[in-house]
């Protein structure tokens, strides 16, 4: 049973995109918990499970309910029946993320991925963008694509993308370990 807690205990900060280290880890861990499941678990029961202060205790089986649905499954028993070989199809997107239509016309946003590789492009409107800055990419300056949701350490999926042939393609960025995005005034 220890390992399966330890399990929830990493799933939970992958799905919080953070590390348990800090008061505020645990806080905000807490309000992501309320926002995804509408149920409400104190980051003081979150430090406890996580041995934060003192020993690590295990909690009620409706609190390890609500913290197997913050991380995708239906309740705690559906978590520790699962087979440890499946691999989760879906989530909710929990993490920073923004959508383009928030973007004013002819703003920026700086997105990087490993390993090394940088694009700029500028927001033209209706989910399009064009490449300013390129490096370490297949995507050159010129390249036009669209885009309508960025999200922090997840892959990029972006469509219609000219510059890279005679058609229109699509393309993925960060495959592997997501995107890092910054916009820039």
């Amino acid at each position: 049973m220890t390992e399966k807690l330890a399990e929830l205990r990493e799933l939970m900060e992958r799905t919080c995109q953070r590390k348990m280290r800090t008061p505020k880890d645990f806080d905000t861990m807490s309000a992501q918990i309320f926002l995804v499941t509408h149920q409400n678990v104190n980051s003081s029961t979150l430090k406890r499970f996580y041995g934060y202060v003192g020993e690590v205790q295990f909690p009620r089986e409706s609190t390890l309910d609500i913290l197997c649905q913050y991380v995708g499954f239906c309740s705690w028993e559906a978590f520790v029946q699962q087979d440890r070989s499946t691999k989760k199809e879906s989530n909710l997107v929990v993490g920073e993320h923004f959508y383009a239509s928030q973007l004013r016309m002819g703003q920026r946003i700086r997105i990087i991925w490993q390993p090394d590789r940088v694009v700029v492009a500028v927001y033209g409107g209706n989910d399009r963008f064009v490449v300013i800055e390129a490096e370490q990419t297949k995507l050159p300056v010129g390249a036009t694509f669209r885009c309508s949701l960025f999200i922090q350490n997840e892959p990029l999926y972006i469509t219609e993308v000219t510059g890279l042939g005679s058609i229109p393609v699509d393309y993925v960025c960060g495959s592997d370990h997501g995107i890092r995005y910054s916009v820039i005034a």
